[in-house]
């Protein structure tokens, strides 16, 4: 940027609306005379590899889209508490803000920022500990969508602590949230901190889709939460209210077979009461046992989940997993207690599942390696007959587009669970199906 363009860039733009800079060489000290007197009609701000200082007169009231994309090479000297300033100026317009990557810096204590039209939230950082900060700060609105992305693998003393059950509490990068603005005027929630005008808290999960994807150099796990139960049979699934990706840049011989021990327990895992296994790479059961553990370390807890929703492809090995505290043998007795593997289920669905009796198990031919390995029967039969057992019924069975069970065997499953729906057919306890 030449002395010429700094000096047309350096007074007002009164009727300028949209600002888009891309890849700019000019460094900090040569941004700051940018529009110093100001752009008033200014409403969408995006800045990719370059930036502004926060006290820039262009973080202003009226502000609705604020996208800036940091460069990686030169970060700017970062002052947090001047952030939370220029935040505050735009609180009242902000609809769409996204910062990437998000300064590891601690912000001040003393202050709260009610973005109250907010709709959108994406942060991108490499530590909780920034994220943590930065939302106890912040205040959005309950139907806000919020996207969390980390591209770092946890440090080896992090996994190492986790490995031996030592590490600390985990701090929640949950945002808080406000519910009760149709008591308030417009004018009151502007003008006012939120900490005594608005009811706010940091909701919960409820609900959890998990995408797993991975190549030799890179696993991504994508988790997508909400606040209230979720039936995963809908299509399509209502808009998440948080979304977290994690990028493991670990190679595969060292790679963390867990759910990022850094950020999953962050999102308060142990509320969660409905699960979904979306997309999930195949991998052995020890792997996936890892993935899946409920109730001892290193693994964040997953143990309150009550309703399981399980795709095609994954269906063999969701049941195997079950059936590793299955008894085995001609003299097993009954259950000495419930089970440990999600203990609290009571509700499974699958998919498009497809069974095949253990007497024609044989090696998975081309199709069923694409589209999951086939169930053997007789190992699910078995799974609900032990819950049922153990005190722990599975109290609702769902199989969605399964085309190759007979009524005789959904009758045999039927014993076993409180109510079982198949293909539109409903069997109970003791009772013929329900057409």
């Amino acid at each position: 940027m030449d002395a010429r363009c700094r000096d047309a860039l350096a007074g007002t733009a009164p009727l300028l609306r949209r600002l888009r800079i891309f890849q700019t060489s000019y460094e900090y000290t040569e941004a700051v005379g940018i529009f110093q007197g100001g752009a008033p009609m200014l409403s969408t701000l995006i800045l990719k590899d370059c930036y502004l200082p926060w006290t820039s007169p262009l973080f202003h009231p009226g502000l609705t889209t604020l996208q800036i994309r940091l460069p990686n090479n030169d970060p700017p000297h970062f002052a947090p508490e001047h952030l939370i300033d220029a935040l505050g100026r735009v609180s009242s317009s902000l609809v769409v803000f996204e910062l990437d990557p998000l300064p590891e810096v601690q912000f001040p204590v003393s202050r709260q920022v009610v973005l109250r039209k907010l709709e959108k939230l994406t942060l991108g950082c490499q530590r909780v500990e920034a994220i943590q900060s930065l939302f106890s700060h912040l205040i959005i609105p309950e139907k806000a969508v919020v996207h969390l992305s980390f591209e770092s693998s946890p440090p080896m003393d992090v996994r190492m602590a986790h490995t031996r059950g030592d590490a600390p509490k985990p701090q929640s990068i949950l945002p808080l949230r406000f519910f009760n603005t149709d008591i308030l005027p417009p004018s009151e929630l502007q003008a006012c901190p939120s900490s005594h005008l608005l009811a706010y808290t940091a909701l919960p999960p409820r609900s959890l889709c998990l995408d797993l994807r991975e190549t030799a150099a890179c696993t991504t796990y994508t988790f997508n939460l909400w606040d209230h139960h979720v039936d995963f049979s809908l299509n399509p699934l209502p808009t998440s209210s948080l979304r977290c990706t994690v990028e493991d840049t670990m190679g595969y011989q060292q790679r963390w077979d867990t759910p990022p021990v850094e950020v999953f327990p962050c999102l308060s895992s142990r509320e969660i009461r409905s699960l979904s296994l979306n997309e999930l790479p195949d991998m052995p059961l020890r792997r996936f046992e890892k993935l899946m553990s409920t109730s001892y370390s290193p693994s964040p807890s997953l143990s309150g989940v009550e309703g399981l929703y399980v795709v095609r492809r994954l269906s063999y090995r969701v049941v195997e997993f079950l059936m590793g505290e299955v008894p085995s043998g001609p003299n097993v007795g009954p259950p000495s207690g419930p089970p440990k593997i999600l203990p609290l289920l009571r509700s499974l669905t699958f998919e498009r599942i497809e069974f095949i009796e253990a007497s024609r198990h044989r090696r998975p031919t081309i199709n069923q390696i694409a589209n999951g390995k086939p169930v053997v029967f007789e190992d699910l039969l078995q799974v609900l007959e032990f819950r049922a057992k153990s005190g722990t019924m599975i109290e609702t069975l769902r199989l969605m587009e399964c085309y190759n069970l007979s009524v005789i065997q959904a009758e045999k499953l039927a014993q076993f669970v409180g109510e079982m729906a198949w293909n539109g057919e409903t069997f109970s306890r003791g009772s013929t199906p329900k057409w």
